[in-house]
């Protein structure tokens, strides 16, 4: 969810006057979020089965995702210890030495997600995850989406409809196409990333356009080098999920696309506490944090709570933003199978039957 500073009086102008687009209104605009094609544009050297380090590779590069080596480590060493290793590693933006993660990511295919995004005591608009296990050029690939869209008196800044997907390689849990389209009011921005893991390279398009005339006024080309591998910011919320917090308890995570940064992230403990419509759950205490902003992730720490089972749920996140802090709480988690349809529309109709 990109947040926007707003000025304080203008803020309570708005909440006093109660007003907000209608909901009809809303729903209509998140149904047109546009969706990227990629049958069409499908990256020549998309997938990649070789030259990926084995299990017992050792990685030094501070862009490789890594748990701390040694098992034993985690018993001598204090939690006050380990806190000023993530701390200092945060501000050299290097990571100790690291070992490539040898368990698969905790995709579910089917699996929907749907949470309530809050500022301080105030519904500010709602996101979904949903993931499709499909096949393109004979390869079995997984389709990660996400849409946010806005509520209430928020709807009238113009701010908060985006769509994000990923797709990623499922012989090698890597991303190779990161798509992000976010609207306003009256202007979008179209980010199209196509990530070679063999080269270590990112190619980024990023496209501006007025919605009122369909005119395209800035049409950027990037290209970002990487050392070791990289996830993008959607398939990144999905590593967190994937770690094995039994056994370690600080990961560094290489996240990028237009610009690259690693995302560390410290398991403090377990807790058990009932969530509503959820009854009591055992979850993982844990926070990441990064230097930068990039695609969903947000420059300081951001503390989540990861369900202690199979199935690792994020039940909720938490952060600092502009005059507050910011919740994401997990509301509804559904199973719809294997055949369900990406487009806007289906997702969007989901979003709002959800309460």
């Amino acid at each position: 969810m990109k947040l926007k500073i707003i000025p304080l009086i203008g803020l309570m102008l708005l909440i006093l006057s109660g007003c907000a687009e209608k909901k009809a209104v809303v729903i209509q605009k998140s149904k047109g979020l546009p969706v990227m094609k990629l049958e069409s544009t499908l990256p020549e050297t998309s997938f990649i089965s070789n030259n990926i380090p084995g299990e017992n590779s050792v990685i030094t590069s501070p862009k490789s995702i890594g748990i701390i080596k040694s098992p034993q480590q985690k018993e001598s060493t204090s939690k006050t210890e380990i806190k000023s290793t993530v701390t200092n590693s945060i501000q050299s933006n290097q990571s100790p030495s690291t070992q490539l993660i040898s368990q698969p990511l905790t995709i579910i295919p089917g699996e929907v997600l749907v949470y309530q995004l809050k500022w301080n005591f105030l519904n500010v608009g709602k996101i979904i995850f949903a993931c499709k296990e499909d096949t393109i050029d004979s390869q079995k690939i997984y389709h990660i989406m996400a849409i946010t869209l806005p509520q209430g008196i928020w709807t009238r800044f113009g701010y908060g409809y985006n769509r994000f997907d990923s797709y990623i390689d499922a012989a090698t849990n890597l991303p190779y196409y990161f798509y992000d389209y976010s609207a306003s009011a009256s202007r979008a921005e179209i980010i199209n990333s196509k990530i070679d893991q063999n080269k270590g390279i990112i190619s980024t398009t990023i496209k501006k356009e007025i919605l009122k005339n369909n005119s395209i006024y800035s049409d950027v080309k990037k290209t970002t080098r990487f050392k070791g591998i990289i996830y993008d910011s959607l398939s990144a919320f999905y590593v967190l999920r994937s770690e094995n917090m039994w056994d370690k308890n600080f990961f560094v995570i290489p996240v990028g696309t237009i610009k690259t940064c690693n995302l560390y992230m410290y398991v403090l403990g377990q807790k058990t506490q009932k969530f509503p419509g959820f009854g009591e759950k055992k979850y993982f205490d844990t926070f990441a944090q990064t230097n930068y902003n990039e695609g969903i992730f947000r420059k300081g720490k951001l503390y989540m709570g990861i369900t202690a089972n199979k199935s690792r749920i994020p039940l909720f996140l938490k952060g600092s933003v502009p005059l507050g802090t910011g919740y994401v709480n997990l509301i509804e988690r559904l199973s719809l199978g294997n055949n369900f349809p990406t487009n806007s529309e289906y997702l969007t109709n989901i979003l709002n039957s959800s309460s």
